[in-house]
Parts: structure tokens; sequence; C-alpha cells
């Protein structure tokens, strides 16, 4: 079984003849601007400006590496539709997945951060602030998984599960939009 953040994975796979079928969309990926210093804004959009506003020139700004993190790709997507891709270029400071992007403002590494929303949703022991990034605002995350030729029993049952209505709530829970 592969799960992809990035449903073109899973299409390069089944055109390869890997998998049993072209695989089913089990969620949409969500963004979110996280930062430790103190801010009060409505929305993202507000908070990072200012954050920009306040932070120093050389405060940086955490992502996943767009040019293989689907996370990174809609960040870069996000800062484009805000006017502020070319302005903030300079200051990025790329994970190489949408965990170390989270990670490079835990330590300090960075200032703030463009991150997957999933991995601060239903974290209540991190410190700082996040807000959520609307959908609209950026180019859709669509995730999608797929069964491998060989799959087990087992496999097939996960892959049946996950499309059940349970499962698609615990993904909502933990910050995940609906397929």
């Amino acid at each position: 079984m592969f799960f992809s953040a990035n449903s073109e994975f899973v299409e390069l796979l089944y055109n390869e003849k890997l998998t049993l079928d072209a695989g089913t969309r089990y969620a949409f990926g969500r963004l979110a601007f996280y930062t430790q210093d103190a801010l009060s804004a409505d929305s993202a959009s507000e908070a990072l400006l200012k954050w920009q506003e306040n932070a120093h020139s050389s405060d940086k700004l955490s992502i996943a590496n767009p040019l293989h993190a689907p996370y990174g790709m809609a960040a870069m997507d996000w800062l484009q539709h805000w006017s502020v891709k070319d302005t903030l270029q300079p200051r990025l400071v790329l994970g190489e997945n949408a965990a170390q992007s989270v990670q490079f403002v835990l330590s300090g590494a960075a200032r703030a951060g463009i991150v997957a929303w999933p991995l601060l949703a239903s974290r209540r022991d991190l410190p700082g602030q996040a807000w959520l990034i609307p959908e609209s605002e950026h180019i859709p995350l669509e995730q999608k998984m797929v069964l491998m030729k060989h799959a087990t029993p087992t496999a097939h049952s996960f892959y049946d599960f996950m499309q059940t209505t349970t499962a698609k709530k615990i993904l909502i829970e933990h910050g995940f939009g609906a397929p």
C-alpha cells in the first residue's frame, strides 16, 4: 500500500502498472502559518503580514522544499497568492519534508513557517500560534492511496477501512480536509 501527499506519484505508479488500480483520494492536505512569535491576528494572511512587519531581515521562514514536497509547493503558491513570494524568497529555509519545516520553527532555526496543518492540528503541547490557511488560497493538496500489485490481505483490509466514514472522521480530527 502506498500513501502520497502528491496524487501524481500514485499516477506514476499506476502508469508503470505497479498497482492494482488508479488509487483513491483519501484526504486533502491543509496548510497553516505557524510562529512562536506573539501575534494578534485573525487570519493566516494577517499573521503573515504582521510577522513580516515585525521580523528582522535575518529572520527565516520555514517551508518544505517545493522541488519535491507537495506542502512546499502549496506554501510557495500561498506566498504568490499574497504577492510576497519574491520578497520572502531570500529568507526561506527549506525542510526536506513537511515535518522538518515544523521542526525548524520549533528549534528556532526559523521564526515562522508555512507548514502542514495536520502536524499541528491535534497538538496542544506545541508552543506558539498557528492559523489555518484557506484551501482556496493555494493549490490543492490532493492526497491519494493505492494498493500495490502484491498487496497482502491486511493491506486490502486497511485500504477498505481508510474509505469508511470512521477513517474520514479521524483524518478530519487530525487536520486533513475531507476527500
